[in-house]
């Protein structure tokens, strides 16, 4: 799993230059937070990033990701839209489309109880 986040944010890293290298290692940082149980000051290192480069795809689409993991799918909802926006690539705006396509199969098949 490592190889492969290095190996996207090289190739990330050369289209966006030091802005990707930045976006990759906080974001890195952010899922870290996330995996110890620190979903608050994950959350709050992804807002920061989104306020500081707020015309890149990529932080709206982990943004979207880790509020879907805390089950905040509203929110989720919103990033992954602002993430479609922004992204200019076809193949990572149509991944990022079938991320929300399947957040929404998932509300949509879900008790009400069960969504936030």
């Amino acid at each position: 799993m490592a190889e492969v986040v290095y190996r996207r944010g090289l190739e990330y890293s050369k289209s966006k230059g030091s802005v990707g290298f930045t976006l990759l290692f906080t974001q890195g940082i952010a899922f870290g937070q996330y995996l110890q149980g620190r979903k608050d000051a994950a959350l709050q290192l992804m807002n920061e990033l989104v306020e500081r480069y707020p015309n890149e795809p990529s932080p709206h689409r982990q943004l979207a990701d880790l509020h879907m993991r805390c089950g905040d799918y509203p929110q989720a909802v919103t990033y992954f839209e602002k993430a479609i926006q922004l992204e200019k690539d076809p193949k990572r705006k149509e991944e990022i489309r079938n991320d929300l396509a399947s957040l929404r199969s998932f509300l949509k098949d879900s008790p009400p109880n069960r969504v936030s």
